[in-house]
């Protein structure tokens, strides 16, 4: 903006602070200059009196924004107009109706050399060069927020709020997020909450962020936030310091049941830190620790066990209790189990002992249950397991026993589900997709597979075991014929109310269950056999169901009401030897015409 004849009457300078005055980020110049505007010129009969309203319109307008001031022809850099007092009188000079004395109040932001000088030290390393257009901030501060609870779990907040005035900047929200940006990559060595505890900060891990903007006045929000474990082990050793890219959260429970057996319990919640390889050294973390969970739990036994009044006839002395001996903790896990959640990057296992000196065939189960997400939204639950069992076999063995023995024809659905409904939060339902087992006659163990999926295209009804349906719908367009009429610039377009019919074409992909039974001895377990009554009723159940959901579909269409009539044009269907079964069916849409 440009002013002449101009004259200085008042003059200020101000430095500005961050914080509470420690950083000067630049100077702001104050002027009041009074100015008179004569825009007669401008105009053809040299009024000037639009002119003369519409400059102070759009002095008005611009008032609000940055730019370069110069003043009796000499420029003052970047600024804005604050203020505009518009005195008015009878007199020619100052009446603005053609010419105008103006009172301005000019704000001119300054940088300096010396700005941000002394922004240094631990703490403030490469914080100075995150300042760009600094002179241009007008509200900046950051916050600190660290807390350490009483299972040592540690977490942090990082917050980061600022205004860059619009103008010489232009884009103050852009320059906002990148200076929030350029402070969340510095990671400053805090010794909170005392000199044991420095690098909280930048310990790695999965973090969270929040922003929030106003778009009218420019003020931004920004918060960085870490949660975690301990990150110190037992011992006391600091995980990042022994190589350790995983950190965990673990608690020990006894119990004892009226017989003197005694049960130590150890749970275990595991976090991935490494940024690359979150999920991976989550596994890798459960794996270091299953291994030393007995001798932990072994601790907690020798504790606590004297405490439960456990005396065991006939026990091994390697454990005392108060009314006698008592059996010590067996070294073999009775229970053994592992979850993982890859999305999050964490897992978690239960691993039990016990004292029991009759454990009937030293049975051990173990098992993990994992959840993957493919691109299509669709979520698969497997349980993988073994069951192993130390007494001595024989030839007359059989290792199925133990699968009838834990119940594993029905118990794995339920932990899938469970599993399944913490994790996700989708209604719908898991069907089984395949099951596994694999053992040795004379063996004395076995390994299982449950797998589950929420695939909607999963219907396990009528013999069908997966379903997909593929429509394509025509509708219906009314007929016209335009002809074109030589050496004339129209054409003409003929309708006589007549349309086109409505069509859907439904294909639908189904997988039937394999026959129980040998379909040559007895054809009637075939999805398609002949039958002596070509009817509806005399189909076998999958076909039954697919050309059931085949009709349903041709009744969906929305064009179909009371007026509407169905007319079925085809149906072919065939089946191969892996039992798929497909089926294509045609109908055209009818208009009642009476």
């Amino acid at each position: 903006m440009e002013f002449n004849e101009a004259q200085l009457l008042t003059y200020s300078h101000e430095n500005k602070f961050l914080s509470d005055g420690s950083f000067r980020l630049g100077g702001i110049k104050t002027l009041n200059v009074e100015s008179y505007i004569d825009l007669r010129s401008l105009n053809a009969d040299s009024s000037g009196v639009a002119e003369m309203q519409t400059n102070i319109q759009s002095l008005i307008t611009n008032a609000h924004d940055y730019e370069n001031i110069i003043i009796n022809g000499r420029d003052f850099g970047t600024g804005r107009i604050v203020s505009i007092s518009l005195p008015a009188d009878p007199e020619t000079l100052t009446n603005n109706i053609r010419l105008g004395k103006h009172i301005f109040e000019i704000e001119i932001s300054h940088s300096g050399e010396e700005d941000l000088y002394n922004m240094d030290g631990n703490f403030l390393t490469g914080v100075k060069s995150a300042f760009e257009s600094h002179h241009n901030l007008s509200e900046f501060s950051e916050n600190f927020s660290f807390n350490i609870d009483d299972g040592d779990h540690f977490s942090y907040s990082h917050s980061v709020n600022s205004t860059f005035n619009s103008g010489e900047v232009g884009d103050p929200i852009g320059q906002s997020k990148l200076l929030a940006e350029k402070i969340f990559a510095l990671d400053p060595s805090f010794g909170f909450i005392d000199s044991q505890r420095s690098g909280f900060y930048n310990a790695s891990g999965k973090k969270t962020y929040e922003e929030s903007y106003n778009l009218f006045n420019g003020v931004c929000s920004f918060t960085k936030n870490f949660e975690t474990y301990s990150l110190y082990d037992e011992n006391g050793s600091r995980f990042g310091d022994e190589g350790h890219a995983y950190t965990y959260d673990l608690i020990h429970s006894v119990s004892a049941e009226e017989n003197g057996i005694i049960t130590v319990v150890e749970s275990a919640d595991i976090k991935g830190l490494d940024e690359d390889n979150r999920f991976e050294n989550v596994q890798n973390g459960i794996n270091v620790l299953v291994p030393g969970a007995y001798n932990r739990c072994l601790n907690v036994f020798n504790k606590y066990s004297g405490l439960m009044l456990t005396s065991f006839p006939g026990g091994r002395s390697d454990g005392a209790g108060l009314q006698g001996e008592c059996s010590g903790l067996r070294q073999e896990h009775s229970t053994l189990n592992k979850n993982f959640d890859k999305f999050a990057s964490e897992g978690a296992y239960q691993v039990s002992f016990n004292n029991d000196y009759f454990y009937s065939g030293n049975l051990q189960h173990n098992y993990t249950i994992s959840l993957s997400n493919d691109n299509n939204g669709i979520m698969s639950v497997s349980e993988d397991g073994s069951i192993s069992d130390s007494d001595v076999r024989n030839s007359n063995s059989n290792p199925l026993n133990l699968f009838s023995k834990f119940n594993l024809g029905t118990l794995p659905s339920g932990r899938c589900n469970d599993f399944y409904n913490d994790v996700s939060t989708s209604n719908r339902e898991l069907n089984e997709i395949s099951s596994s087992i694999n053992y040795e006659k004379s063996g004395k163990s076995l390994a299982y597979t449950r797998a589950f999926s929420d695939d909607p295209s999963m219907v396990n009804n009528s013999g069908v075991k997966k379903m997909e349906v593929d429509i394509s719908d025509v509708y219906q367009t009314e007929i016209s014929q335009v002809f074109f009429i030589p050496n004339q610039t129209k054409e003409m377009l003929q309708k006589r109310g007549l349309y086109t019919l409505s069509s859907r074409d439904i294909r639908i992909s189904a997988l039937i269950e394999r026959p129980t039974v040998n379909p040559f001895t007895d054809p009637s377990v075939l999805p398609i056999h002949a039958t002596s009554e070509p009817t509806f009723d005399g189909m076998p159940m999958p076909l039954q169901a697919v050309l059931n959901t085949g009709l349903l579909e041709a009744h969906k269409l929305e064009a179909i009401d009371n007026n509407v009539g169905l007319f079925l044009n085809k149906i072919d269907y065939n089946v191969n030897k892996a039992n798929n079964l497909n089926l294509n069916l045609s109908v055209t849409y009818l208009e009642d015409t009476d």
